[in-house]
């Protein structure tokens, strides 16, 4: 796995943030995922309150 943006990154819809490599066996049925979370000013915060899902 690795990452295309650092923390404080502005990111733009449709713009790669990261590519997956094999996961933990754990993981495994579920497939490739991501998992993310949106930090604003040390708290982490609903990310749908700065995503919309089309």
């Amino acid at each position: 796995m690795s990452a295309n943006v650092k923390a404080g990154d502005t990111v733009e819809k449709g713009q790669v943030i990261g590519n997956l490599g094999k996961t933990v066996s754990i993981e495994a049925t579920d497939g490739a995922h991501l998992h993310f979370e949106v930090i604003v000013d040390g708290q982490q915060i609903n990310p749908l309150d700065y995503i919309t899902i089309e």
